[in-house]
């Protein structure tokens, strides 16, 4: 199931580029392998006819690949890409500034195929990337992915093909904590 970002500059409803508005789609493979593609499928104009799509033509605009060397524990694609936007530390200021991000599990280890639920890797891993990019930005795993920022977690240490769930605790508009599930329970 691709994630859907949609933004629309003057929320008046209507898609149109002109406005700066845009379409964007980013999906996994699931069972076809370890990537994240995302689409801008913004269309050229305003559609006069919401089930007119014809005019649309879909552009890459990056690609996540799975056991790559930023997304080296990456397996299957299972987990619904979440796009929202967090508060990120800038070092140079020492305050923080909002980023749009994508956040994913890090995916099934088909070695679990066998009916053993259990450590492995790949999969065992949260990451967090630039929506606009898809560069890696921070990394939550009990392995270390020798790249980036990351938080070592050595319980960390089972597939998570399960989708994110974010929650704002404070109040303040932006997500502040990641609840999420895998394979070990």
């Amino acid at each position: 199931v691709p994630s859907r970002w949609v933004f629309d500059a003057n929320e008046d409803g209507i898609i149109n580029p002109s406005d700066g508005d845009f379409v964007r789609l980013i999906v996994g493979q699931r069972r076809g392998g370890p990537n994240y593609y995302a689409l801008d499928v913004t269309p050229p104009s305003v559609l006069s006819d919401p089930s007119a799509t014809g005019d649309i033509i879909p552009e890459l605009m990056w690609r996540i690949e799975g056991g790559s060397t930023e997304f080296p524990l990456l397996g299957d694609t299972w987990s619904r890409p979440t796009v929202t936007t967090i508060r990120v530390g800038n070092l140079t200021t020492g305050g923080t500034e909002l980023q749009d991000i994508i956040a994913f599990g890090g995916g099934y280890d088909i070695t679990q195929d066998d009916g053993f639920f259990g450590p492995s890797s790949p999969g065992n891993a949260v990451y967090f990337a630039n929506a606009l990019d898809g560069s890696l930005l921070f990394t939550i795993s009990a392995d270390d992915p020798g790249i980036g920022d990351n938080l070592i977690y050595s319980e960390m240490n089972c597939p998570i093909p399960s989708d994110l769930a974010f929650f704002d605790s404070n109040g303040d508009g932006t997500p502040n904590r990641l609840y999420v599930g895998d394979l070990c329970g």
